[in-house]
């Protein structure tokens, strides 16, 4: 069945368009959540706002854009919120009811997305990296996991960001221009 035959039977309520809707784009959708917010709890609990924000916005979904780009654009803007919220809540003092993260990135958090195959030294380089990708600007960031981790091309970020190609450009080189800066001054220091 066609994506907007699909996207049709989902503006109708249909379950199996729905169930279709999470076999489609739950990997994609996860991937990205956990890029963002790293603890498993968060992702599924941020998954589930984007799946929903999905179903009761479907019929606002303009088909100017492709299916896949709408939801990585709600799925980046729901992580964005997601950290947000729970940042401010700690800022205030409250009492959270969601795990421990603080959002930077952590050791054990990454090395168990790792596959039993990848080697020891492999695994601290992305250790590294993503620490180093969790350092920059909120707009380079996005632009970054979408660009290099999620294979995203330039005209789809641009459209996921709702911003032009040429600032996604300038957006990835001042990306790249930061994590050299910030992996130089890593390896400086670890190698003193």
């Amino acid at each position: 069945m066609k994506e907007l035959e699909q996207i049709a039977l989902l503006i109708s309520g249909d379950q199996k368009a729905y169930i279709w809707l999470v076999d489609t784009y739950g990997v994609k959708v996860k991937n990205m959540c956990y890029h963002y917010l790293q603890h498993e709890d968060d992702v599924q609990d941020a998954m589930q706002e984007v799946f929903i924000a999905i179903y009761t916005n479907i019929h606002k979904f303009d088909k100017k854009s492709s299916l896949s780009t709408w939801i990585y654009r709600i799925t980046v803007n729901k992580c964005l919120e997601y950290i947000r919220y729970h940042t401010r809540k700690k800022r205030n003092g409250a009492t959270i009811s969601i795990s421990t993260t603080n959002y930077e990135w952590k050791e054990n958090q990454i090395k168990s997305s790792f596959t039993a195959n990848e080697n020891i030294e492999n695994q601290e380089q992305k250790v590294i990296l993503f620490k180093a990708i969790h350092q920059l600007p909120e707009q380079q960031k996005t632009a970054f996991l979408l660009h290099k981790i999620e294979q995203q091309s330039y005209v789809e970020v641009a459209q996921i960001m709702q911003t032009t190609l040429s600032s996604v450009e300038a957006l990835l080189f001042r990306a790249k221009q930061n994590l050299k800066k910030i992996l130089a001054d890593y390896y400086k220091d670890y190698n003193s």
